[in-house]
């Protein structure tokens, strides 16, 4: 990941499906997020052993991106998460309580 951005060349897609990655992994992955010039439009980490907090530092760090010199946001979008995360199959045991904290924490999230 670090190449990736020293490359200077932003990525739009990332999978890492079926990669053995967990919680202690999705910090990697959220200052990448954090330092990518533009957003991700897609993130496959499905079948990995991320719980609910590789979920939350994830999601904040997309958080953290929302419009911010993205022009593919508009401005009354500005809350808009902008991408798509793929997480099935990890350890996620209570996803409706997850999404509940990262909306009490200002993350806009749905279930879909």
């Amino acid at each position: 990941l670090q190449a990736v951005l020293a490359g200077g060349v932003p990525l739009r897609e990332l999978i890492c499906a079926d990669s053995q990655l967990g919680d202690e992994d999705t910090s990697d992955l959220a200052d990448f997020i954090a330092q990518q010039e533009a957003a991700l439009d897609l993130l496959d980490l499905t079948g990995n052993r991320i719980s609910a907090l590789g979920f939350w530092r994830l999601c904040k760090a997309f958080a953290g991106y929302c419009g911010a010199a993205d022009p593919r946001a508009e401005a009354s979008s500005a809350s808009r998460t902008p991408c798509l995360l793929h997480l099935a199959g990890n350890a996620i045991h209570k996803p409706r309580e997850a999404v509940q904290l990262l909306r009490e924490h200002g993350v806009a999230a749905c279930l879909g």
